[in-house]
């Protein structure tokens, strides 16, 4: 007689495995990727040449097989410990997938669909990131999806079913692809990494006591025209105004555009934008041009080199961008992006700035920073900053890890801190609020921009408003300068300030007049661009004021003529060194300019570029074949265009910039 037949159970762990990694390789990498690629492929193609594109999505496409394969084996896992507790384990588990799945497309789809409204009714973009209105999404999602499972969930999941596995050989094959792309480019960054690594006039790492240690410290978004020692009425920056008796002080520095990521790369390339190619977000290093900057150059040289960015858009990880020994992962917008950044910059599969606002702006996360809202408040704590960021950016954290990076570190060291005040929210800690606006507005994460001018622009009856927003500003100035006096002091004591050529400067500046709010988009007005620059030597005792005209891309070679090396061909500023003894040192024309349209208002969409000389600014916007022209010190608010009277002004500046565009073709 025969044995009875073995029942075997309708999914078995196998079985889901198999079931969950296809179901998932469909979500990701059939749906949701393509889905962002369609609704960001405009700027990312700003961002990134075409083929930076197709290995950014190979990337992409291998972290999202990563994730597959782990959610397949958590529920393998599952299935196998249900299995235990009812023969239908397994079936459960593939409906938890089922439901889960479902929920996240319904949740992307009406994620997408909600920011296509926003472009296409002109809606502020800051609903497209709102907690609340994502919890909403996520909400609404579920509900859809619950009733539709529990109505028929079995031809539910028998329909699911069927869909992963006959996607599954195309996802299979566009994963084979993304492996060998990234491969080759995992083993072309490994050798390029080796070779530009290679020892240069001293070993990496060996100590020069001859070499003075460098420590660059760049505020987000400080005007130069909000700072006390540059003549503003509000005692903004006591310390600074200070330390200036004893710093070359560059009252014509000229940030090379008005937003951080570009701003960044030319502080630490030398390199105007339009040459380093990092016009938003999604920009990145690849190629020779990862080790052009000041970090690698000075690491060949013997420097320790170490980077504090608070701000994760400047993070050279993201970028992409190689020499810093050491670099702080603890503000990014999550420890976890944190890891995945280095990650992908370490092992060569490239930069992961596709992957922070595809995570940032997904209403799943924005669910979830919705539910801790209501459970946590909104963030006003004054000088919290974290619910905004969802890291420590107060400069005090900022700079106590830089301290700690310096004290673990060998001389001579090479320093960049990045601070992330005062961009808002202007929430200044509760011993610095109040102090020039005592009125209870704009407190804890409220102090954003965004409340007042969702698009950057506000009418003439908000200007009383605008103007209280910028008392906050001032007042986070002023905790940023207090922190930033701790930390120079520390550094006095224990010896290191006297060993130190010293920088203090700003990425762009901010600005609260001309209908215009904060920074980005194609104004380049002063409040946006002239931003400060102290210069201290070591030992320095006495300051001078300098009125040479100074660029961003002007402080690396200035850096390397001061430490006697010459400038790289690739560098596109040049040494203001002779100005320390000759204050009207004639440096040339500067240039500023912002080559994305990210920010722009609809009806402004240019990109725009300035040249300065002397008194006078012609700023030219591209897409609108459109000249102004002032004179910035007898007219500091740039009110009266002088195109028609000073045409020998203008046909000298409009040399310099057809000069300079003659080195970049701007894409039609």
């Amino acid at each position: 007689m025969n044995p009875p037949a073995q029942v075997i159970p309708a999914y078995a762990p196998k079985d889901v495995f198999k079931f969950a990694i296809q179901w998932w390789l469909f979500l990701f990498i059939t749906f949701l990727l393509p889905l962002d690629l369609l609704y960001r492929v405009k700027s990312l193609l700003e961002g990134m040449a075409w083929w930076q594109l197709i290995l950014s999505t190979s990337s992409l496409v291998i972290f999202f097989a990563s994730i597959a394969l782990g959610i397949a084996v958590i529920s393998t896992m599952l299935a196998k410990i249900l299995l235990y507790l009812t023969r239908a384990g397994g079936k459960l588990t593939a409906e938890i997938n089922v439901l889960l799945g479902c929920w996240s497309l319904a949740t992307i789809l009406l994620g997408y669909f909600w920011k296509w409204l926003l472009k296409v009714f002109d809606l502020p973009w800051t609903w497209g990131i709102d907690p609340k209105i994502g919890l909403v999404i996520a909400l609404v999602a579920f509900l859809l999806v619950a009733a539709n499972f529990f109505y028929d969930r079995l031809t539910l999941v028998g329909e699911i079913r069927k869909l992963a596995a006959i996607f599954f050989k195309f996802n299979a094959a566009v994963l084979l692809l993304a492996g060998l792309i990234g491969s080759g480019n995992i083993v072309y960054t490994q050798v390029t990494r080796h070779q530009a690594q290679k020892p240069g006039p001293l070993q990496a790492g060996k100590t020069n006591p001859g070499q003075p240690n460098i420590i660059l410290i760049t505020f987000d978004g400080l005007a130069a025209g909000h700072c006390s020692f540059h003549g503003y009425t509000r005692e903004t920056t006591p310390y600074l105004k200070k330390f200036a008796r004893e710093s070359y002080v560059f009252d014509r520095m000229f940030a090379s555009t008005n937003f951080t990521p570009s701003a960044l790369a030319s502080l630490l390339t030398g390199k105007h934008p339009f040459h380093h190619g990092i016009h938003n977000d999604y920009s990145y290093f690849t190629g020779p041009a990862r080790n052009e900057n000041l970090a690698a150059l000075l690491r060949q040289r013997g420097y320790a080199t170490l980077a504090v960015c608070a701000v994760q858009f400047g993070v050279p990880w993201n970028r992409n961008m190689e020499g810093f020994q050491r670099v702080s992962r603890a503000f990014t917008n999550s420890r976890g992006y944190g890891i995945l950044s280095q990650y992908f910059f370490e092992t060569g599969l490239g930069s992961a700035s596709w992957l922070a606002p595809l995570y940032r702006e997904n209403p799943l996360h924005l669910a979830e920073k919705g539910l801790k809202e209501i459970r946590q408040g909104r963030g006003h704590t004054p000088g919290d900053t974290r619910n905004v960021l969802g890291a420590f950016a107060e400069p005090e954290h900022t700079l106590a890890e830089a301290a700690a990076f310096l004290k673990a570190a060998k001389e001579p060291v090479f320093l960049w801190v990045h601070l992330l005040p005062p961009h808002d929210p202007y929430n200044p800690r509760k011993d610095f609020l109040y102090t020039f606006l005592k009125d209870k507005v704009f407190l804890g994460n409220d102090a954003m921009t965004a409340e007042v001018a969702p698009d950057g622009r506000y009418p003439p009856k908000d200007q009383p408003l605008v103007d209280k927003l910028a008392c906050r500003y001032d007042e986070l100035i002023l905790h940023a300068d207090h922190e930033v006096g701790k930390f120079l002091e520390g550094l006095r004591r224990s010896g290191l300030l006297d060993r130190s050529l010293l920088l203090v400067s700003s990425d762009h500046g901010e600005m609260f007049e001309k209908g215009f709010l904060s920074h980005c988009g194609p104004y380049l007005y002063q409040p946006l661009v002239h931003v400060p620059l102290l210069l201290r030597l070591p030992g320095q005792t006495q300051g001078r004021r300098l009125a040479a005209p100074v660029s961003a891309v002007d402080i690396p070679p200035t850096i390397l003529d001061l430490l006697g090396v010459e400038t790289p061909a690739w560098m596109d500023g040049r040494s203001v060194k002779g100005a320390l003894t000759n204050p009207h040192l004639d440096t040339g024309a500067k240039f500023t300019m912002n080559l994305s349209y990210w920010g722009a208002p609809p009806d402004f969409h240019t990109k725009s570029i300035a040249a300065i000389k002397g008194n006078y600014k012609l700023i030219y916007y591209l897409d609108f074949q459109k000249y102004e022209l002032y004179d910035f010190i007898n007219d500091p608010k740039e009110e009266h265009n002088l195109l028609d009277q000073e045409k020998e002004v203008f046909l000298d500046l409009k040399g310099e910039l057809d000069r300079l565009l003659g080195r970049w073709h701007p894409p039609k």
